[in-house]
């Protein structure tokens, strides 16, 4: 009798064991793997704007996290629109002991330059907590008209005029200037800032001729649309020439704007 009990008693408690051993098993790898985003209220992302232009090492997200210990890395970074750059490597991401994370940015922060139309995107950002996957940031970036064009070709640029030129002659210019900044279309102006004192001269862009795609400098590549493309800059005689008493050279100043 007593063999018997003996032998009860431990397969009762071999039982327990194992009931125990299988309840906390999975509960304690479920503690281990869940994270929690405090300010990333009801599973909505974070929501940042951030310019183009930022600083590197410029702060872009700051929040929270638990458990403080968990280990937490930036697991993917993809663009609603701009899904062919690459923007993992432009963020770094930082943890403390005390369960705090900042988002850095490690490289230059731009949008495609012009021709590109892209004037924000939406980077949805994917951390990885404890081996899982958690969409809890999103950094909108916007682009800032803060480029000044630039002139392109050989500069001084150079035309020559024939004095016996009737008034209302036009002649084409190699004169070029691009905006780096996203637009639409073609949206740079032109202005005589100074050597046309007397008014010989006026700008004019042709309404009918623009420039070749495919001449254009290599810095700027992608698809141009009509609208995009720079037209051809023209100068205007408007008053006579003499060119045995009056000037024979004019250094004009230009602007592009």
């Amino acid at each position: 009798m007593a063999l018997r009990t003996l032998s009860l008693r431990i397969h009762l408690r071999t039982l327990l064991l194992t009931a125990l051993l299988t309840l906390a098993l999975p509960l304690l790898v479920d503690a281990q793997q869940a994270c929690l985003f405090p300010e990333s209220d009801d599973g909505h992302p974070i929501l940042v704007n951030v310019t183009e232009g930022a600083l590197v090492g410029s702060i872009v997200v700051e929040s929270t996290f638990e458990p403080a210990d968990a280990e937490l890395l930036i697991a993917s970074i993809n663009s609603g629109n701009l899904a062919q750059e690459e923007y993992r490597e432009r963020f770094e991401l930082q943890t403390t002991a005390k369960g705090q994370f900042v988002i850095r940015t490690r490289k230059p922060l731009s949008l495609p330059p012009y021709p590109s139309i892209v004037e924000e995107t939406f980077l949805y950002i994917n951390l990885l907590c404890n081996g899982q996957q958690y969409s809890v940031i999103t950094v909108r970036v916007q682009s800032v008209n803060d480029h000044a064009p630039w002139f392109y070709g050989q500069i001084p640029y150079r035309i020559g005029v024939k004095e016996s030129a009737p008034l209302g002659t036009t002649f084409e210019t190699p004169i070029l200037a691009l905006d780096w900044d996203p637009a639409q279309q073609y949206g740079v102006t032109f202005a005589i800032e100074s050597g046309n004192e007397d008014g010989t001269f006026e700008l004019e862009a042709a309404k009918d001729i623009v420039h070749n795609p495919n001449a254009l400098p290599i810095e700027f590549t992608g698809h141009w649309t009509t609208e995009q493309l720079p037209p051809v800059l023209r100068m205007k005689l408007v008053k006579p020439l003499d060119y045995d008493y009056g000037k024979r050279k004019y250094s004009l100043i230009i602007s592009a704007t």
